[in-house]
């Protein structure tokens, strides 16, 4: 048996993470938008923000996918960090939960070439943030 995998098999992996009918296809790309601030007398350090994020990689067709986070500030982009998104197949969305000074989720939702998403603090659900952003170069 030969200790490598043939390279038609990894084309074909290829291209079943990348139709257009699955999950990880419906993320990919470039996306570009606004993350607003929900409630700034309640979340006083929070900024409204121009964002840009690259999910650039896919383990499945249905995930986990790696999000590049990035704020453009004065016209520069500034990396906010990389998520690892998992997909959730009840509300068609894609997740991470994380700690800062409280848990949190952020949770993004494809539809079509725009990308819908919330920052909400856990357990309570209440939302912090929301972002709109669009797909693009």
């Amino acid at each position: 048996m030969p200790d490598t995998i043939p390279s038609c098999v990894v084309l074909l992996a290829g291209l079943l993470l990348q139709a257009p009918g699955t999950p990880a296809a419906r993320i990919l790309g470039t996306w570009r938008g606004t993350s607003t601030c929900v409630d700034k007398q309640t979340d006083r350090a929070c900024t409204d923000e121009v964002v840009i994020y690259d999910v650039d990689s896919a383990a499945g067709p249905r995930g986990p996918v790696r999000m590049s986070a990035d704020k453009v500030v004065d016209g520069v982009r500034q990396s906010m960090g990389v998520l690892r998104l998992q997909y959730d197949s009840t509300s068609r969305t894609w997740f991470v939960d994380f700690t800062t000074r409280v848990p949190v989720r952020w949770r993004f939702e494809p539809q079509g070439d725009v990308l819908v998403g919330t920052l909400t603090e856990e357990p309570s659900a209440r939302v912090i943030r929301r972002v709109t952003a669009r797909r693009g170069p």
